[in-house]
């Protein structure tokens, strides 16, 4: 056995996502990031596989930062999250 033939083991290395390469790979034009002032509707967040189960409210937690304004669909909102969206100039929508 050679050095060369060393290789890592199944499923231990995830290729990275590259994106930006034409609209055919699905993460073409905007990269993945949308447009601005796009809405986080709760149907394209189910179809994009982001929500586990359909039958489960969904609650918008505050992590990292938003630069961006965006209106956001959800059940419920945490305090920071509500905060946060609204500092940067976006909207909170409650769905019943």
């Amino acid at each position: 056995m050679g050095l060369h033939t060393l290789k890592p083991a199944p499923g231990s290395r995830k290729a990275r996502k590259r994106v930006g390469r034409g609209h055919g790979s699905g993460t073409g034009k905007t990269s993945g990031r949308g447009h601005k002032g796009a809405e986080a509707m709760l149907e394209a967040l189910k179809e994009k596989g982001l929500v586990a189960r359909r039958d489960i409210p969904v609650k918008i937690l505050a992590k990292g930062e938003l630069t961006k304004p965006l209106t956001v669909h959800a059940h419920k909102f945490s305090a920071a999250a509500r905060e946060a969206i609204e500092g940067a100039g976006g909207t909170c929508v409650v769905v019943e």
